[in-house]
C-alpha cells in the first residue's frame, strides 16, 4: 500500500502520530512546526499570530474533538506532510483574520451605525467576504471558498474565445496542432494565445485574492500549492 502513496514516509509518520507514538509526535512538531511558523510569517501573519496558530495546530491535528477524529487522520500522503500542514495553518489564519474583521465591523456599526454599501458583501458572501464559523466543520472552510471564488471570478472575466480555448487545451487535452485549424491559424499562434489567456487568468486570481483578503501575502506558486492540497478531505469534512 505505501508503495502506491506519493509520500509514504510522511504518511507513515502521520499514522504513528495517530497511534500516540511520542517520538513521532516530537519529530512532527520539531520537524514541521518551525517551517509552518515561517510559512505563516511569509503569508502575512505576525510572530504572535503564527505562534498561536502553530500551537493550536497540534491540538487540532493530533486530538479528536466533539466526536471527530484527529484532523491528521485525513492526511493520505498525496502531498508532503509539510504542505498539508501549511494548508491547514493558512485555513486557520484566514478564519482568525476574517473573524477579527467581522468583530471590528460590528463594533464600528454599534458606534457609528451601519456603513453604506462598502461592506454590504460581508453579510451575503459577495466577493468572497463571508465568514466561516470555525466551530462548524460541516461548513465550507474559508481557504476552499477563497480559492473557489477567485478561480470562478477569473474565468468569468475571460472572453468566450479564451475560455473555450483554455477548456479544450487543458481540460479536454486537445493538442495545439489540432486546435490550430479550428482557429484558422498555426500551432505557434495557438501557443501564444494560450499563454496570454493563462497569464490573464493568473492575474485575475491573484487580484481577487488580494482584494478579498488584502492582509494575505501570497504569490501564484503559493496558490498553486494550496489548490493541489485544499479540499474537504484535507480539513476532515468527510468523516
Amino acid at each position: 500500500m505505501l508503495a502506491r502513496i506519493p509520500h509514504p514516509e510522511d504518511f507513515h509518520l502521520a499514522q504513528l502520530c495517530l497511534e500516540g507514538d511520542e517520538r513521532a509526535i516530537t519529530s512532527l512538531q520539531k520537524g514541521q512546526g518551525q517551517q509552518t511558523f515561517a510559512y505563516l510569517l511569509g503569508r502575512g501573519a505576525s510572530a504572535a499570530e503564527a505562534e498561536e496558530i502553530v500551537d493550536s495546530l497540534w491540538a487540532d491535528c493530533l486530538a479528536g474533538t466533539l466526536g471527530k477524529r484527529p484532523r491528521i487522520a485525513s492526511y493520505q500522503g498525496n502531498s508532503s506532510l509539510q504542505t498539508w500542514l501549511n494548508s491547514v495553518a493558512v485555513n486557520t489564519f484566514l478564519t482568525a483574520k476574517r473573524n477579527d474583521a467581522r468583530r471590528a465591523k460590528v463594533v464600528t456599526e454599534r458606534i457609528h451605525g451601519p456603513e453604506d454599501d462598502v461592506e454590504e458583501g460581508l453579510a451575503n458572501g459577495d466577493g468572497n467576504r463571508a465568514f466561516a464559523d470555525p466551530g462548524n466543520r460541516a461548513a465550507e472552510e474559508p481557504l476552499i471558498s477563497m480559492l473557489r471564488a477567485a478561480i470562478e471570478h477569473a474565468f468569468s472575466q475571460c472572453s468566450p474565445e479564451d475560455f473555450v480555448l483554455l477548456q479544450l487545451a487543458y481540460s479536454d487535452g486537445i493538442r495545439q496542432a489540432d486546435l490550430a485549424p479550428l482557429w484558422g491559424c498555426d500551432a505557434a499562434t495557438i501557443s501564444r494565445k494560450l499563454k496570454r489567456a493563462g497569464a490573464q487568468v493568473n492575474e485575475q486570481i491573484i487580484a481577487h485574492v488580494r482584494a478579498s483578503d488584502p492582509w494575505l501575502e501570497i504569490e501564484w506558486r503559493d496558490l498553486l500549492e494550496l489548490c493541489r492540497v485544499a479540499n474537504p478531505a484535507c480539513f476532515g469534512q468527510l468523516d
